[in-house]
């Protein structure tokens, strides 16, 4: 049987419900906010190609897939924005500060 595109290798628990998870080389974050246990939360693995905490409870590896395409793109737009708003101030000869402001007020 042959491997889908999305098999999970490694994952990572942080203390913020978000999970460092490696899926054929490449390093993507997930953000698991709707678990409220951390102790149980923090127990994830990689096993079987996805993520799992034990025998009843896991996350489909498509729904992973799904979800790192939309927060990719998501990041992307959000970054190219930021870099857009830091040389739209950087011209206006405002400090980090001001771009902060500059930010937050549009």
């Amino acid at each position: 049987m042959k491997n889908p595109v999305w098999t999970v290798k490694e994952v990572e628990a942080k203390n913020d419900y978000t999970m460092l998870i490696t899926e054929n080389g490449e390093k993507k974050l997930y953000n698991a906010l709707p678990l409220k246990n951390i102790g149980f939360f923090m127990s994830v693995k990689a096993e079987c190609g996805t993520v799992v905490w034990n025998d009843d409870v896991d996350i489909a590896p498509e729904h992973l897939y799904e979800m790192f395409d939309l927060f990719n793109i998501l990041y992307q737009t959000l970054e190219h924005r930021i870099k857009e708003l830091l040389y739209q101030s950087s011209q206006k000869g405002q400090s980090f500060f001001g771009f902060a402001l500059f930010f937050i007020s549009n």
